[in-house]
């Protein structure tokens, strides 16, 4: 396998190579591959206008080329943006932060994420690492779940599959796909009904939570009963 692409004009680069890190980037191989996957590296590296080479020999190894463009005026850069806190969500009604979210991503660092997230917030979770364990876990009890979030571009049963199948089940279930892919990309993908919103990787907390609300409120405000818990109602 081999990808090519031209890096910027001016450009710090970082080679990654047969798993031995040059140019001491160790930490960094592990945060990018490990924790967020190969699309979100590619979607992070493509929005800040860089690329990523692959050239993959079978018998010879895999080597990773990152190229970053250079800032020539580093006076001129925008400070960066503190993370803002969560929003917090409401203790009664059907937007509270309780029931159980399906979290489904073939990545082990987003999912670990969300749940540590999530829980923070109230919200029992249930991971799966692909979209057939994710739907045999709904088929045994589609009321239990509130919602999914579930990785786009999976291997096998793809989150768009996984979706449809699911809402077989449960038509009114809300959903928020998650993508290392930009919102470009999947500005040309079927609409789902009801809509299934969109977060692209990586995010932040206060991201995350209020993409969950806004999922949440939607069904709320359609009128549906989905993922009602009598605890929570007078």
């Amino acid at each position: 396998m081999q990808t090519a692409q031209s890096a910027p004009v001016s450009a710090t680069e970082i080679l990654l190579s047969d798993g031995v890190i040059l140019l001491g980037a160790a930490v960094l191989f592990v945060i990018l591959f490990r924790r967020f996957g190969l699309g979100a590296v590619l979607g992070i590296m493509r929005a800040h206008g860089g690329i990523v080479d692959v050239q993959s020999t079978p018998g010879t190894g895999t080597r990773f080329l990152m190229a970053f463009p250079v800032a020539e005026d580093l006076a001129g850069l925008p400070e960066e943006e503190s993370d803002p806190e969560p929003a917090q969500f409401p203790q009664t009604g059907s937007t509270a932060g309780f029931g159980t979210i399906l979290v489904v991503d073939d990545e082990e660092g987003p999912r670990l994420i969300c749940e540590r997230m999530l829980t923070r917030q109230g919200f029992e979770v249930i991971l799966a690492e692909n979209g057939e364990r994710a739907l045999k876990a709904f088929q045994k009890a589609p009321a239990l779940f509130r919602m999914v979030i579930l990785d786009y571009t999976m291997p096998g049963m793809n989150g768009e599959e996984l979706l449809r199948e699911m809402r077989r089940l449960r038509p009114d279930l809300p959903a928020l796909f998650f993508s290392g892919y930009s919102d470009r990309f999947l500005a040309g993908l079927p609409e789902f009904d009801p809509p299934a919103l969109f977060l692209q990787k990586p995010f932040r907390a206060a991201q995350l939570v209020d993409k969950v609300y806004e999922c949440l409120k939607a069904v709320e405000s359609s009128g549906a009963g989905a993922g009602r818990n009598p605890k929570h109602e007078k």
